[in-house]
């Protein structure tokens, strides 16, 4: 395990683990523990790379599969529904099942094939890059508050230089391509969800099954679910996803949620 070395430029922290990057306060143990993980016959992922509707995903799946919201105070989305690799197998196998897990993997870092259930979840790379610029600053764990979009930039876009956490975009995109119909992979597509939010979540419930598929069957809660689950609604409170001491204040973690914000930021 190393960090990241300083150069001339305000990099985001991150730590290597057996020559891959993942963010800052990952732990060797569980990390390992995660790639080893073996599903359970009813495990639900929620995967994608950073910044691409993961969060937005977990929380409709959250209402379809166990008729919850996220809340702050031990309730927090990341309480409900972990991420894999940063808080290990072992704690994720507490968690009573169905679970829903989160990941950022590739394709091929674990045993995906033997999972029952992926929601794999795209969104357009200019968008993501602003977002995941915007994620490092409101996390405290990057020491990234004051950091520039253009230093930013030219880690997320230069495949080689591998500094950011859970690595390349691209990478990333390119080890999924191969699976997309497969039978236990959902692609959603950011852009597509927020112009028929209520079309995704019924594709989502009918991809779950059980539970889900009756919640969604039900019109009135159905209605429900999709307002508590759009992203305006969502954007109301923050520590409903992660605890406030972690943030830095800068920029809301759920920030605005829309398609083309890369105009704003890119010539």
């Amino acid at each position: 395990m190393k960090t990241r070395e300083e150069d001339e430029r305000n990099t985001p922290k991150y730590v290597v683990i057996d020559d891959y990057p993942w963010p800052p306060v990952w732990q060797p143990d569980a990390v390992r523990s995660a790639l080893r993980y073996e599903p359970d016959p009813d495990d639900v992922f929620v995967n994608s790379y950073p910044k691409c509707g993961t969060t937005w995903v977990q929380n409709i799946c959250l209402e379809l599969m166990y008729g919850k919201s996220p809340a702050a105070g031990g309730q927090e989305l990341l309480l409900l529904s972990p991420m894999l690799d940063y808080v290990g197998a072992e704690e994720v196998k507490k968690l009573p099942r169905p679970r829903l897990i989160k990941t950022h993997f590739r394709y091929g870092q674990m045993n995906f094939a033997a999972a029952d259930k992926i929601l794999l979840v795209v969104r357009n790379p200019k968008d993501c890059l602003v977002s995941y610029f915007y994620h490092h600053k409101a996390f405290k764990q990057y020491e990234f508050e004051n950091g520039s979009f253009d230093d930013f930039y030219d880690l997320f876009v230069h495949r080689a230089n591998q500094q950011l956490g859970h690595a390349d975009y691209f990478d990333f995109h390119e080890s999924w391509l191969p699976h997309l119909d497969d039978n236990n992979v959902l692609l959603l597509v950011y852009e597509q969800m927020l112009l028929d939010l209520p079309l995704a979540v019924r594709r989502i419930a009918k991809f779950l099954g059980g539970a889900a598929k009756e919640r969604a069957d039900d019109p009135a809660l159905f209605g429900q679910i999709v307002e508590r689950c759009t992203l305006k609604e969502m954007k109301g409170d923050d520590s409903r996803f992660f605890p406030a001491e972690i943030l830095t204040g800068a920029t809301p973690f759920i920030r605005k949620g829309v398609a083309k914000d890369w105009v704003n930021h890119l010539t």
